[in-house]
């Protein structure tokens, strides 16, 4: 079977694709957490990569759906493990001082934001990146409209915060999000934004959303995952 090629960056060769991970929830989401936000929960940045310019990089072939979201059991996605213990060794200000996390803003991109109450506007450099690709792929195949983002990184108090209220987020206590790895968001699919920036609902624009993730999962720069009200997006390190 041909190995597809990644179709950001530079053109390379292609690679063998991993090995299929083993099944089963937990054993699934452990693997997924090692793999995409680096050992013990320090995700890094790529070579090369120049914050104040245009990044250039490259993500490898992943053993990632190729024709449809994950949906597994959103409460088993990740147990917590000692990769969740890493990050919370860091404040959000060492992080930005490091450069291992950005600040994210609306200005002059494809998407919007909508309030965030649980979360704060950072992400890893990468995971920026894919944000950006995935929503100037859904403005152009949509003819125009933007995505909003509904959660970005979170610390464990604000993980605490949206349990709370959130059926569908994890309880800090019981296992960890991927939000916070500082490599994950999520686009609500609720609402949409016209050329004008006003909200809109339709689910025609969700099917586009959909296959645009999807499109993302086999080029090895995302995993997509259903949930009733959102699309939650874990990035991949290139």
């Amino acid at each position: 079977m041909t190995k597809e090629a990644p179709k950001v960056g530079k053109k390379m060769k292609p690679t063998i694709a991993p090995k299929p991970l083993p099944r089963g929830p937990v054993k699934i989401a452990v693997k997924i957490a090692v793999k995409i936000a680096g050992k013990n929960g320090r995700a890094m940045l790529g070579a090369g990569i120049d914050l104040t310019g245009k990044p250039k990089l490259k993500w490898k072939p992943r053993n990632f759906h190729k024709d449809r979201l994950y949906r597994m059991e959103y409460s088993k996605l990740i147990k917590q493990t000692t990769e969740v213990d890493g990050l919370k060794l860091a404040s959000l200000e060492a992080l930005l001082k490091k450069k291992e996390i950005v600040v994210v803003t609306t200005k002059g991109e494809a998407f919007g934001m909508l309030p965030l109450t649980a979360s704060t506007p950072h992400l890893r450099p990468y995971a920026l990146e894919v944000l950006r690709s995935i929503a100037k792929e859904f403005q152009q195949k949509s003819g125009g409209y933007r995505l909003l983002v509904s959660s970005l990184f979170r610390s464990p108090d604000q993980q605490l915060k949206e349990a709370k209220k959130n059926p569908t987020a994890i309880d800090p206590s019981v296992g960890a999000s991927t939000h916070l790895f500082g490599n994950t968001f999520d686009f609500t699919i609720n609402r949409y934004l016209d050329k004008n920036g006003k909200e809109v609902q339709d689910a025609a624009l969700t099917k586009i959303l959909d296959a645009v993730i999807i499109d993302h999962q086999k080029r090895g720069m995302a995993m997509g995952y259903w949930e009733k009200n959102a699309r939650h997006v874990i990035a991949a390190k290139p």
